[in-house]
C-alpha cells in the first residue's frame, strides 16, 4: 500500500480559524453594546493565543496514515507535557509577572512565587485530588524527582 505523505499544515487552518472567531467575538461584543478598544484588544490576544494553542497541538495532521499496519491509536500521545521545556513554564511566570496572563497554581504553590506575583485564594473552590501515574519499569531521575516533591506537598 503507497503511503500519502501530504499533510495539512497550521497556517492555512488556523489562521483563518482565529480571524473568524475574532471577527465573531467583536460581533457579539458590539451587539452587548460592550465594545470598547481594551476588549477588543483582549479578543484578539485570546484568539492570537487560542491560535498558538491548536497550532501547536494538533498540527500538522498526516494524511494518509503511517504506511504501516498498526491502530491509530499507537500515535496518540496522551501524556501531558512530556516535551514541554522549563523554560515554557518560565515564560508563563514572566507573563503573570508583567500582569499580562492568570495562572491557577495549588495553595501549596503560593510560597513558591516569585516577587511581583500576587496570589488571590479561591475560597469557594472544590477540593481536587492530583494523582500521579508513572510505570512501574521507570528508572528516570525527573520521575524520582517528581514523585519525591509529590510527596512533600
Amino acid at each position: 500500500m503507497p503511503r500519502d505523505d501530504r499533510e495539512i499544515t497550521a497556517l492555512p487552518v488556523v489562521v483563518p480559524l482565529a480571524v473568524v472567531a475574532f471577527a465573531v467575538l467583536l460581533w457579539w461584543l458590539h451587539r452587548r453594546g460592550a465594545l470598547t478598544a481594551p476588549r477588543a484588544v483582549v479578543a484578539a490576544l485570546v484568539c492570537g493565543y487560542g491560535a498558538g494553542v491548536l497550532a501547536n497541538t494538533v498540527f500538522p495532521i498526516e494524511l494518509g496514515g503511517s504506511g504501516q499496519d498498526l491502530p491509530w491509536t499507537v500515535f496518540l500521545d496522551l501524556v501531558p507535557l512530556a516535551d514541554a521545556e522549563p523554560r515554557d513554564m518560565l515564560q508563563n511566570v514572566q507573563l503573570v509577572s508583567l500582569g499580562r496572563t492568570l495562572m491557577v497554581v495549588p495553595e501549596s504553590g503560593r510560597s513558591q512565587l516569585r516577587e511581583g506575583v500576587v496570589a488571590v485564594p479561591v475560597v469557594d473552590a472544590p477540593q481536587v485530588t492530583t494523582v500521579i501515574a508513572w510505570p512501574p519499569h521507570s528508572r528516570s531521575l525527573a520521575v524520582a524527582g517528581l514523585v519525591q516533591a509529590a510527596t512533600r506537598l
